[in-house]
């Protein structure tokens, strides 16, 4: 397992015009974020869930960037990337 430090977690999820209720769950999102990979992925999962929602009850367009798969990839590394920092030690 790795662990993963995110500086800016609750930044990243920040969005205007969603519900209160999206609005609570950023709140309760830690500025810095420090856990196991798995967790980061549990968190990235629900928030991007919950912010595809509140896009839908808004009609509003969910930017690719915002997507689980793209949040996943840009913050937790790939299996590929793993064996080469573990290689390179």
């Amino acid at each position: 397992m790795l662990v993963v430090v995110e500086p800016s977690l609750s930044a990243e999820f920040v969005m205007v015009g969603c519900s209160t209720v999206y609005g609570a769950l950023v709140d309760l999102l830690p500025e810095v974020f420090v856990s196991m990979s798995v967790k980061l992925r549990a968190v990235v999962g629900d928030m991007c869930t919950t912010m595809k929602w509140c896009d839908r009850e808004s009609s509003l367009h969910m930017a690719p960037w915002r997507k689980r798969r793209y949040m996943e990839a840009e913050r937790l590394d790939t299996p590929n990337r793993l064996l080469l920092t573990a290689g390179a030690l």
